[in-house]
């Protein structure tokens, strides 16, 4: 069940990040809020793809899989997520 701080997290990924909301690059857990947030920086613009992946020493293939599991936690959004409040 998701709860309060949960659907704010996916609030904030339909917001516009700036680098200060960008998780530490020595991050040690990842939280799905910070890989979201992560695929949302790329997807404005705000860094590139190759900028990211150095950043956070993933893979493409590994920042790809992020993307994919954004895509479908905010289909779960659009399919009544607010009714969890």
């Amino acid at each position: 069940m998701m709860n309060r701080d949960s659907v704010q997290s996916v609030e904030l990924v339909n917001q516009t990040p700036t680098l200060s909301d960008l998780p530490s690059p020595n991050i040690k857990r990842w939280h799905f809020q910070h890989k979201a947030m992560v695929v949302t920086a790329v997807r404005t613009g705000l860094i590139n793809l190759a900028a990211a992946c150095a950043r956070y020493s993933i893979t493409i293939e590994e920042f790809l899989s992020w993307k994919r599991g954004a895509a479908g936690f905010g289909t779960l959004k659009n399919m009544g997520l607010q009714r969890a409040l």
